[in-house]
């Protein structure tokens, strides 16, 4: 069977009839998954920073190659390789160039990295095909193998455990990673068993990579299983061990059961002959007992003719008998007849005479009859009037309450209108103020440009040499009178209005008097928290959202974790909602303020912190504040499309967009691998991966006690609960939804969020009986609703938008722990605790299957696992030693308590 399994005709085969049927495309690719989770970061490091070549060895419909590609980008060359032409074809459909049928050991160039997953076990002795393979590896062997895999598989020859892996290979490569995945315990999994992970490296990668004892060490343990697991699979193979000796021993002995069963069959032929020759024989006695049989059934025949001669003689004779008989019952008949009509004419006869009789009294009782039934109608007739009367009266009562019923419920109806007109108007107010906020942002930026002229114009040689004339002026100033003198001195004292607060849209701002000194109530607030955090690096976030909204987005989350993180930080504010008038302590460190202009112009150097969503950000402050020797930070965290900032996209934005891109001075942050990559393709360095995160604390450990009001009465139905948080948008699939709410009518769909463009009142959805729609809830109690969910969806649409997203609400649903089920974003296909469906029918599968899974251990220890890994701790750590990376005299220093005042 293996030499068939290993042969190109039965490869090709496979791959042109079922390879698809059996799910052989998502098999490997969910293979490539658990290889890049158990990878050690210093490879994964090694193949992207050094541009590794690496080539996949069993590269099937290249599913593993464009994930590889994915994750490294495209300047690292991956390519497959595999010798079935079918596989190779379809691959190269599917994934463009890169991939060649041919047999690795006969390659024509070396690799820096080989991989290979689940082939080896292929192969009876799958070593001497491993040692062909490593002569055109450079650097690093990487294999993904099926472990402990005591009941094999029909096509596979070779069971891999810790005595069957070598410590080296080749004599060159020395075993430096091994760790091994329980993969029966992920969602939607393709392989119910378990997959190693062995890494070999070159001496030559050890020593350039300078690994050291303890991370071999450490790399060499199975960290992704548990002790149990470790233990039971040990155990099962000792028992498969144990079962395997107990089959030998058997075999010698089968040897001499195999020589009397030979002997017992020719005892059994012989036999065979005997009972024939007998079988011969006894027809042979058969044949003759017919013919005897036939004989006497002959002669039977002709005695039984002439028995039935005789008989019909007889019948003859009887038939005549019976005619006479016949004709003297017939006549007996009419006689009898006659006799019943005579008797029937007296009965009449005496009916008559009873008629007579009886007749008088009857008339007397139908008399009697019909008086008394004349009362009763009459009395019965009253009694229904009397009570069609009552229910009248009753009825025209219960028309007026309905009347007021209905008045009443229109009213509601037209409150209701009323209240929806005025949600609607406070929406668009809201754009409004932020649409003004941002205007008036821009003004106060090109009142303080005139400003700074006008301070270069105070220092300049003309304004020292026009001195004399403005001490003329003045005099005449003062000669002018004591009122004016008091003016003056009232201007001056006053303190000046703050830089962001400029006058409304539409009115002309005069230039600021350069005769009058200009008071800043704010300065000594600034100067005051300077001194404070003296010493600490300073990073000034634009002015991009408010601070006090009802969900908190990564610019709040990760402005709160710098700051912890030994930054000064100032969060400005558009003030949209936020009402504050100076600067507000939010934290240690942390500082909330409309003082955008102030804190902007704060010297000694700072670290501008500007996010890809500021659409007023433009080129000309980008380098004026890089001339003045600040330092800035570009958050690529979305794609800049219209559908996200609710307009058109100015053209300023995507020319300082592609500025901040092209220079590597400016440290970018992409909060995604499509962003990543799009980065790493224009610039060499100054990038750094930080995706979106979760405070884990706010939303583990919640029970379902006690539900708010608002859903109450439906956690009462105990129907189960699937739920969505975030925001409705064009980018949600409102298709999908409805589906769902047809084919399961049994679940409640619960949707919590914010109507951001108004698509959610366009949709539809809210007709569908099991769908609840809710508002926004506060980030501070949404943790109390979301902990109803039974299971928590993200239905997106694929598009240009999702796929360049990482959603915050992923990272937040696995803190709470229950199972997810998302449609087929790039960003959620990274973690093994998400369920993923490509379409809709499977969506609706997956939220099946997820119910199931509620409360199961494993399922809640991934997700826990992969949401301790991705908290907001983290991806503000790994910015902040990007950005001491990048500029190592802005390096964080421990946040400092303040002492009370």
């Amino acid at each position: 069977m293996n030499d068939e399994v290993n042969s190109k005709d039965y490869w090709n085969r496979r791959f042109r009839t079922d390879w698809r049927e059996f799910g052989g495309p998502q098999q490997t690719e969910m293979f490539a998954r658990i290889a890049l989770r158990l990878m050690p970061p210093w490879l994964s490091t090694d193949i992207h920073a050094n541009m590794r070549s690496l080539l996949d060895a069993g590269c099937a419909e290249g599913e593993a190659v464009a994930l590889f590609r994915r994750r490294f980008g495209h300047d690292c060359r991956i390519e497959g390789i595999d010798f079935s032409e079918e596989a190779v074809e379809r691959a190269s459909a599917k994934h463009g160039d890169g991939f060649r049928t041919g047999d690795l050991t006969a390659l024509d160039s070396d690799f820096d990295v080989i991989f290979s997953s689940n082939t080896l076990e292929h192969f009876p002795d799958p070593l001497a095909v491993l040692d062909a393979w490593t002569a055109h590896a450079k650097h690093h062997v990487v294999l993904l193998l099926p472990f402990w895999e005591w009941r094999r598989e029909s096509e596979h020859a070779f069971t891999f455990d810790h005595a069957s892996l070598p410590a080296s290979i080749a004599g060159r490569f020395v075993c430096t990673h091994f760790d091994v995945q329980n993969t029966a315990k992920m969602p939607n999994t393709s392989w119910y068993g378990f997959q190693a992970l062995i890494v070999y490296s070159s001496l030559e990668a050890i020593e350039r990579l300078r690994l050291s004892v303890d991370q071999l060490g450490h790399g060499l343990q199975p960290r992704s299983l548990s002790v149990d697991e470790v233990i039971s699979a040990r155990a099962f193979g000792s028992t498969m061990h144990h079962a395997a000796a107990l089959a030998d021993e058997q075999g010698s002995r089968l040897v001499a059961y195999d020589e009397r069963l030979s002997q017992t069959v020719d005892a059994v032929n012989a036999l065979s002959r005997a009972i024939e020759e007998q079988s011969r024989q006894l027809q042979q006695g058969r044949d003759e007992q017919s013919r005897q049989l036939q004989q006497e059934r002959e002669e039977q025949s002709r005695q039984l003719q002439q028995e039935r001669e005789a008989a019909e003689s007889s019948g003859r004779n009887l038939q005549q008998v019976l005619e006479t008989l016949n004709a003297v019952n017939g006549a007996t008949l009419r006689n009898d007849e006659r006799l019943a009509g005579v008797e029937k004419r007296i009965e009449r006869a005496f009916a008559s005479l009873q008629a007579e009789r009886s007749g008088h009294a009857l008339a007397e009782l139908v008399s009697k009859s019909q008086q008394s039934s004349s009362v009763l109608l009459d009395t019965t007739a009253r009694k229904l009037d009397a009570a069609i009367a009552r229910q009248g009266e009753a009825l025209g009562e219960k028309i007026h309450i309905l009347e007021a019923q209905i008045g009443a419920q229109r009213e509601v109806q037209a409150l209701q209108a009323e209240v929806l007109a005025l949600r609607t108007a406070a929406a668009a107010a809201d754009i409004d103020i932020a649409r003004l906020s941002a205007s008036e942002h821009a003004l106060a930026q090109e009142l303080e440009r005139e400003r700074e002229k006008v301070s270069r114009l105070m220092t300049s040689s003309s304004w020292r040499i026009t001195g004399p004339l403005r001490s003329v002026a003045g005099s005449w100033y003062r000669f002018r009178g004591s009122s004016r003198k008091q003016t003056l001195q009232q201007v001056s004292e006053a303190p000046h209005v703050p830089p962001l607060e400029t006058p409304a849209l539409g009115t002309v701002v005069e230039p600021p008097r350069q005769d009058l000194v200009i008071v800043d109530e704010h300065r000594s607030a600034l100067q005051e928290i300077l001194e404070r955090h003296a010493g600490m690096p300073i990073v000034v976030l634009r002015p991009v959202v408010d601070w006090d909204l009802p969900l908190f987005q990564r610019p709040h989350h990760i402005a709160a974790r710098l700051a912890k993180a030994g930054y000064l930080y100032f969060y400005c504010t558009p003030n949209g909602r936020d009402g504050v008038s100076g600067f507000r302590r939010l934290d240690d460190n942390l500082y909330l303020t409309d003082q955008f202009l102030l804190v902007n112009r704060i010297p000694g150097g700072k670290v501008l912190h500007l996010y890809s969503t500021d659409n007023h950000c433009t080129p000309d402050y980008v380098n004026e504040r890089l001339s003045a020797g600040d330092r800035l930070m570009y958050e690529y965290i979305d794609e800049i499309h219209p559908s996200i900032s609710g307009f058109a996209i100015p053209p300023h934005v995507m020319e300082k967009h592609a500025m901040l891109l092209g220079r590597p001075d400016v440290l970018c942050i992409a909060s995604a691998d499509k962003l990543y990559h799009e980065v790493d393709g224009v610039r060499d360095g100054g990038l750094v991966m930080a995706t979106n995160g979760v405070e884990h604390e706010h939303f583990h450990g919640r029970g379902r006690q006690n539900p708010p009001a608002a859903i109450a009465s439906l956690v009462a139905l105990g129907k189960p609960i699937i739920g969505y948080f975030g925001a409705f948008a064009v980018w949600f699939d409102y298709e999908l939804v409805a589906r769902l709410a047809s084919a399961r009518p049994d679940y409640s769909i619960l949707l919590l969020g914010w109507d951001y463009d108004g698509s959610l009142d366009r949709s539809g959805i809210k007709q569908y009986p099991n769908v609840h729609v809710l508002g926004p809830i506060p980030y501070q109690e949404l943790p109390d609703y979301a902990r109803f969910f039974d299971v928590s969806t993200i239905p997106f649409l694929i598009n240009d938008i999702t796929e360049s997203t990482s959603p915050i609400k992923l990272f937040e649903y696995m803190s709470l722990e229950h199972p997810i089920v998302t449609t087929n974003l790039p960003e959620c296909r990274k973690y093994a605790s998400v369920m993923v469906a490509r379409d809709h029918g499977q969506f609706i599968a997956l939220v099946d299957r997820a119910l199931d899974m509620r409360g199961d251990t494993a399922t809640r220890e991934l997700l826990r696992t992969d949401a301790r890994a991705n908290t907001w701790d983290s991806k503000a750590a790994a910015i902040a030693a990007a950005i001491a990376g990048q500029w190592p005299e802005y390096a964080p220093v421990p946040a400092r308590r303040e002492q009370a005042a």
